[in-house]
């Protein structure tokens, strides 16, 4: 009996044993197969390249084809100017590829056009999206870079002291990058039409020699300091959306004419700090956020605002000293404190004088004239504020006309004006005490 359980108890260790050694040949049959797996997938395109070259090539076309609908899609609002749309690339031009079916500009090459057309792409078919730092450096007998219909990065100091006399950029997506095109002292215009554009610091830092530049139906920003410096004559912008940054235009001194049109446009401040050359500014059908000192100690003759909502910050006109005319039409106005502050050459003021809008809001604050020599002010229809001392120490003011509804006025608004002033206000004339009683 018991040799028969010892045989038993044999058979069962040995069932036992035997089942374990198959659960380790196949935990290790598992892990062959699960490495296995990651290998395969690991090595998916080798396998495709060893298999059929073919189908490599069509993915790649695939990735490439899938870079140029991007591009067309991101472009598809923007408007490339008749007269730049099918101009031929120019050639010779050095690239380098990405790998990925776009490419670097990095070198002006063998190209000796002087009317220069960047290509959409370089020789080996890969998109353009950069042009490289110092591609362009100091490239000499160029009448004109024409970018048609890009989207592109230009690095910076790309173009840096090239010698070109016109820039155009039209139906593009483009950043330009810091002091791309500075110190192109032979540039005489500059059009930026149908793009959104952001124009980084510096980026035409003292360009330019009596400078044309036109920016038509664009959206975008142009950073601090971007025309710092710049020899620019005139600016035209029109139908566009724009924010333009701190100092954009400061220390322009031969500035001679600021027009914008039908645009919603925020001017930063300093934006034209110390520029002009009498000068002319006028906005006509925009939208307006004129920051704090945006035109502080600019040499303009004129400011004329027609058709616009117009915010103007402190100090926004302050110590233009040339300064005569201000004429600002039918529309919804604030003029912060200090706006026209020491504008010494400053005769007559106008705003919305022509209005038949009894509910437009037209608000003059705290000092926005103060210490200036305005000689004439009439204020249109419309909800009218005048804020604390708004025409205070204005010596020369003999005259005011306000037509609208005096909701709020403020103290010493006319303290130290002339003792003759006078004041016409719904049908009645005041001096500079009696108008305070109409509160």
């Amino acid at each position: 009996m018991r040799k028969k359980l010892l045989i038993m108890f044999m058979a069962a260790c040995m069932i036992v044993s035997l089942a374990a050694c198959g659960n380790g040949e196949n935990s290790d049959k598992k892990t062959s197969t699960s490495e296995t797996v990651v290998e395969n997938e690991a090595n998916d395109e080798t396998e495709i390249s060893e298999d059929s070259g073919i189908k490599v090539e069509e993915k790649d076309e695939t990735q490439e084809q899938s870079k140029v609908d991007e591009q067309q899609t991101s472009n598809q609002d923007l408007t490339i100017d008749a007269e730049y749309a099918n101009l031929p690339e120019s050639q010779g031009f050095e690239f380098e590829s990405n790998g990925d079916g776009t490419c670097t500009l990095t070198k002006i090459g063998t190209c000796n056009d002087t009317d220069i057309v960047i290509p959409e792409k370089s020789p080996a078919g890969d998109m353009v999206t950069m042009i490289a730092e110092y591609a362009f450096y100091g490239a000499e007998d160029i009448n004109s870079i024409v970018f048609a219909g890009r989207t592109l990065e230009l690095d910076k100091k790309a173009f840096q002291s090239c010698e070109t006399e016109k820039i155009v950029i039209t139906g593009c997506d483009m950043v330009i990058g810091e002091n791309t095109f500075s110190y192109c002292e032979d540039v005489t215009e500059v059009i930026i039409s149908g793009s959104n554009i952001e124009v980084e610091t510096y980026a035409f830092y003292d360009t330019g020699k009596d400078m044309n530049v036109k920016i038509i139906n664009c959206t975008g920003v142009l950073d601090e300091k971007a025309f710092q410096s710049c020899g620019i004559g005139d600016l035209n912008i029109n139908d566009s959306t724009l924010e333009l940054g701190e100092n954009v235009f400061s220390y322009c001194e031969d500035l001679t004419a600021v027009a914008f049109d039908s645009s919603t446009v925020e001017i930063g401040t300093y934006a034209f700090y110390d520029s002009g050359d009498d000068a002319t500014v006028t906005f006509s059908n925009c939208g307006l956020d004129i920051d704090d000192k945006a035109f502080q100690s600019c040499g303009i003759t004129a400011l004329n605002i027609s058709g616009s909502e117009t915010v103007m910050g402190d100090n926004a006109f302050s110590y233009c000293e040339d300064l005569t005319d201000v004429i600002i039409g039918v529309g919804n106005t604030e003029i912060g404190t200090y706006s026209f502050y020491d504008c010494t050459s400053l005769e007559n003021v106008s705003i919305a004088a022509d209005s038949e809008d009894d509910s437009l809001s037209l608000v003059i604050d705290d000092k926005a004239f103060q210490s200036c020599s305005v000689q004439n002010v009439v204020i249109g229809r419309g909800n009218v504020e005048l804020g604390d001392n708004a025409f205070s120490y204005c010596e020369n003011l003999v005259g005011v006309e306000i037509k609208g509804v005096l909701l709020d006025i403020g103290d010493y608004v006319f303290y130290e004006c002339p003792a003759e002033l006078v004041i016409s206000y719904n049908g009645g004339s005041y001096n500079k005490e009696s108008i305070e009683d109409v509160k």
